[in-house]
């Protein structure tokens, strides 16, 4: 899929191979300083981690590539198999960012994922009070912002699949 400015962005699911790749993204500075959890994490933990998640049904897990190159991932998550709300994380490393590759990647995996699981009917993402950039991202790609709704030091953003349908 081309978007607005000429990027070719392609979602893909994770494979266990991209463990190295993703364990390397997700300590990186960049990455760990912006996440929710703000640390990095152990080779082990990763491994049990990433290979857990791929048999999860309530886990969703793209990489997004720019022209053929991985350069990002986008995770969905269910509390439970029969929830119709799931929570969002995303990110592009550094190199890729301010090219539109997060905004199409996020537009093209909310419409992957209300297909895919058809009863899902709100997305969340909880963002860290301090993270601007990602507030107004998620703004930008229509998510709403509930006032009165924080987690843990996270603003809480909502997408519903009844605004996405219009």
């Amino acid at each position: 899929m081309t978007d607005k400015t000429g990027n070719n962005i392609k979602l893909r699911e994770l494979q266990k191979e991209d463990a190295q790749m993703i364990f390397e993204w997700r300590n990186s500075d960049f990455i760990s300083k912006v996440g929710s959890l703000q640390k990095k994490v152990s080779w082990k933990e990763h491994q049990n981690w990433i290979l857990s998640a791929i048999k999860d049904t309530k886990k969703v897990i793209y990489i997004i590539q720019n022209h053929g190159t991985d350069v990002g991932q986008i995770r969905f998550e269910k509390d439970n198999d029969d929830s119709t709300q799931a929570s969002i994380s995303i990110y592009v490393i550094e190199p890729y960012l301010k090219k539109g590759i997060g905004l199409e990647s996020l537009n093209i995996a909310c419409k992957m994922i209300f297909q895919y699981w058809n009863d899902l009917q709100q997305i969340d993402a909880l963002v860290r009070e301090e993270n601007l950039k990602s507030q107004s991202f998620f703004t930008k790609a229509g998510f709403l912002y509930s006032n009165n709704q924080h987690i843990k030091q996270h603003k809480i953003y909502h997408f519903y699949k009844s605004d996405f349908l219009k």
